[in-house]
C-alpha cells in the first residue's frame, strides 16, 4: 500500500463531475518498497501529522493519514485545527499535548466528536484502522435530540471509502 503523507484540504479537490481527488504525490510512501530517501526525514505539513510521523517516518502506515483526514474533520467541523504555533510547536502538541474537545468551540454532536477524537487519537492503535472503519464510523452517527443530524456528502463518503 501507499501512504500519501501530506494529507491536508489543498491537496484535495472537489473536481466538476462531483469526484473528490488527492492531489501531490511527491511524498507518497510506498510500504512494499520504500526507499532510504523516502523514509529520511519528516514529511508533510505541520498542522496535518500524525505524531507516529513526527517521530519515526520509517515505520507508518495508512493511519497516519487517516490521522490528517481526522485533523480535516476537526477543522471542518470546528472551524479551526486544534493546534496553533510554530513549526515546533505545532508538532510538539501532536506529539504531547491533548487536543481541545470540539464541543469547546460550540454544540456539536457526541457521535461526531467521538468519531473526530478517535481519528485524532494520538495512538495509531487506538484510531481507525482503515478508511472503511471511518467511514462506518461517521455513517452511523446519530442526533443529538436537539440537532438536525450531520448529512455528510455521498461525495465525501465515496472518497472517504476509497482512501
Amino acid at each position: 500500500g501507499f501512504v500519501h503523507r501530506d494529507i491536508k484540504p489543498s491537496n484535495i479537490l472537489l473536481a466538476r463531475d462531483g469526484r473528490i481527488v488527492l492531489f501531490d504525490f511527491g511524498t507518497v510512501l510506498d510500504m512494499n518498497n520504500p526507499t532510504e530517501e523516502e523514509t529520511l526525514g519528516v514529511y508533510g505539513t505541520p498542522a496535518f501529522l500524525a505524531p507516529e510521523q513526527i517521530r519515526d517516518s520509517d515505520h507508518i502506515d495508512g493511519r497516519a493519514d487517516l490521522y490528517a483526514l481526522g485533523i480535516m474533520l476537526y477543522l471542518m467541523v470546528v472551524g479551526r485545527k486544534p493546534f496553533y504555533g510554530g513549526r515546533s510547536e505545532v508538532l510538539d502538541a501532536h506529539l504531547h499535548q491533548t487536543p481541545p474537545p470540539p464541543s469547546n468551540y460550540g454544540h456539536l454532536s457526541p457521535d461526531l466528536e467521538r468519531v473526530i477524537l478517535k481519528a485524532i487519537a494520538k495512538d495509531p492503535a487506538d484510531r481507525y484502522q482503515t478508511g472503511g472503519e471511518f467511514i462506518t464510523a461517521l455513517e452511523s452517527i446519530t442526533p443529538a435530540a436537539e440537532a438536525e443530524r450531520v448529512e455528510f456528502p455521498g461525495r465525501v463518503l465515496r472518497w472517504f471509502r476509497s482512501s
